[in-house]
């Protein structure tokens, strides 16, 4: 059996992260571009705190808080929740264990939580990111 996967993809991605990042941006899902729009669909870089468990099951609150309100998309946009939260330093990030993820069933349960609906996970084929993904 073939891994649900959302459909239609968006032609573009704005990436959301609760602070300013810095350095190169993760690889977006499917290959999709990185864009600076409204338009397209979202994606979600989390700002997990310290300590975050390693588990990866961490408040699903912290996560729900950093999702945009439904609300205030485009009803249908798909929005993306990706698993690994944003390097604390550019320089830290890139070495292994350094960065922090939340688990899917953690995500998942943000995105129910913030009012989303069809809410979905997934392997992307192309980068091997563990996804989890809703509509407002």
């Amino acid at each position: 059996m073939a891994p649900a996967l959302p459909s239609p993809l968006p032609k573009t991605l704005r990436l959301l992260c609760a602070r300013p990042l810095r350095g190169k941006h993760p690889p977006a899902p499917f290959g999709l571009p990185w864009s600076e729009g409204a338009g397209g669909g979202v994606g979600v870089l989390l700002d997990l705190p310290e300590p975050w468990p390693s588990s990866g099951f961490g408040e699903v609150g912290v996560v729900a808080a950093q999702l945009p309100d439904p609300a205030t998309l485009v009803p249908g946009q798909l929005v993306f929740v990706l698993p690994r939260g944003a390097p604390k330093s550019a320089w830290l990030g890139r070495l292994p264990g350094i960065r922090t993820w939340a688990a899917g069933a953690v995500r998942g349960s943000a995105l129910l939580a913030r009012g989303y609906q069809g809410i979905g996970a997934g392997v992307d084929p192309r980068t091997k990111m563990d996804l989890v993904w809703g509509y407002a």
